[in-house]
């Protein structure tokens, strides 16, 4: 008997059946919340046109050149099948689209966040000082690819909304449009990039949390053998996704809100301020200092709940592979 561990969200519908009336109301309702998601972080996109500059432009170009970038990738995957084959082995024919809809979307995934991972930590050792000053400091690699990170949540909430029935999951979408809104105020008022380099070190753990998705495809397809994939790989990625959750969105978060309580609400000051490298003079202080109390107040705590509710989910799964329970759901 093949049985493999299921998240939220991880429930794909491949029965063929249409959705009940309740789950119809329900994806319309997501879809519009995703959409007015969208259509915020463009608005705050808008503003910084508005008000542009010469790097804001060249911030805002960055954006597009990043999304078309990681849609060219999916249509690449996409039209030259190349997971086909491969999938196919474990799945029939008619299944086949659904299930290339979410494996081609965390290969893209994959490769976000090692090239994010990457920034993040390099930023960190290179210029500690920004990035432990989470509102006024300005590590200089996080506003390049800050924009990338921006590109590829506008690429994959997007993603998600078209695909809604394949992909479609509520914290993840609500994850995406505070990420999103984050940088995207960080580029419009130019404070924040030190807090947005711990979201970029955040990614780490997307990595095996793809892994997992990958492993219970393979271990619960229709055509999977006994013992297709390793047991024990299974639970290594498992523990190593729970261990590297822990220490960066939680622990790391947990940190970041306190360095950017203390900055904003404490030390922040008109000296303080500064817009290096973009140069915004027809911002204030006054500009700042409520923008910023705004963001702390708002986005950073329905982040931190967030990634508190998904990490007692993970702690969950992790606790049955160290005590070996054998259960259904694992």
């Amino acid at each position: 008997k093949k049985t493999a561990s299921v998240m939220p969200g991880e429930e794909t519908k491949t029965n063929g059946k249409g959705p009940k009336q309740g789950q119809t109301k329900r994806t319309s309702l997501v879809v519009i919340f995703g959409w007015f998601g969208v259509l915020f972080n463009v608005a705050l996109l808008g503003l910084c046109l508005y008000h542009g500059s010469e790097r804001r432009y060249w911030w805002l170009r960055q954006i597009v050149r990043g999304f078309f970038m990681y849609l060219g990738v999916y249509l690449f995957l996409d039209k030259a099948k190349v997971f086909d084959d491969y999938l196919l082995q474990y799945y029939p024919k008619e299944q086949l689209q659904s299930v290339k809809v979410g494996w081609n979307s965390r290969v893209i995934s994959c490769i976000n966040a090692s090239l994010i991972t990457f920034c993040g930590l390099y930023a960190l050792v290179v210029e500690p000082d920004s990035v432990f000053t989470p509102v006024t400091g300005f590590p200089e690699l996080t506003p390049v690819f800050g924009a990338y990170l921006l590109a590829y949540c506008f690429f994959d909430l997007m993603l998600v909304l078209w695909y809604i029935d394949d992909l479609g999951d509520i914290p993840i979408i609500v994850h995406h449009i505070m990420i999103a809104a984050w940088l995207a105020n960080s580029g419009l008022i130019h404070v924040n990039f030190g807090a947005g380099t711990f979201f970029m070190i955040n990614e780490l753990s997307t990595v095996f949390l793809n892994f997992r998705w990958f492993f219970h495809k393979i271990v619960t397809s229709p055509k999977a053998e006994e013992g297709v994939i390793s047991p024990t790989l299974i639970s290594a990625n498992l523990l190593l996704f729970a261990v590297s959750f822990f220490f960066t969105r939680v622990v790391g978060n947990i940190y970041l809100t306190y360095c950017a309580v203390k900055e904003t609400f404490f030390e922040l000051t008109p000296s303080r301020v500064f817009f290096k490298p973009y140069g915004t003079p027809s911002f204030t202080f006054s500009d700042v200092e409520g923008n910023t109390k705004f963001v702390m107040g708002f986005l950073v705590p329905i982040l931190c709940i967030l990634n508190l509710w998904w990490f007692c989910t993970v702690l969950e799964k992790a606790l049955e592979v160290i005590r070996g329970t054998k259960s259904k759901a694992s």
